[in-house]
């Protein structure tokens, strides 16, 4: 996140607001993470889309030997969602968020 905001250019708020749309995600995901380990419930609590988006982040971040992990202990409905539409989606959200 610190070389995604030093990135951004004067005038560029297109970029800036996707930035800022990442970095609340981030902060989101941590507070839901944090929250749900001290109440012991689980990030379910997210709508789909966002839980599709971690869920392809995690996967984007990992090793093959990961990757693979992640897909198997995945649920059917996440896996194909993820095979469908949500790697895609989320490479192309990554390259509007790095201005690529």
């Amino acid at each position: 996140m610190p070389d995604l905001v030093r990135g951004l250019r004067p005038g560029d708020t297109a970029r800036a607001e996707l930035v800022v749309d990442a970095v609340r995600f981030i902060l989101m995901g941590l507070e839901a993470h944090h929250t749900s380990e001290d109440e012991y419930l689980s990030l379910a609590e997210l709508d789909k889309m966002h839980l599709l988006r971690a869920f392809s982040a995690l996967t984007a971040v990992a090793t093959p030997e990961e990757q693979r992990t992640l897909i198997t202990k995945a649920p059917l409905p996440a896996r194909l969602s993820w095979r469908l539409s949500g790697r895609r989606s989320h490479v192309r959200w990554e390259a509007r968020l790095r201005g690529v």
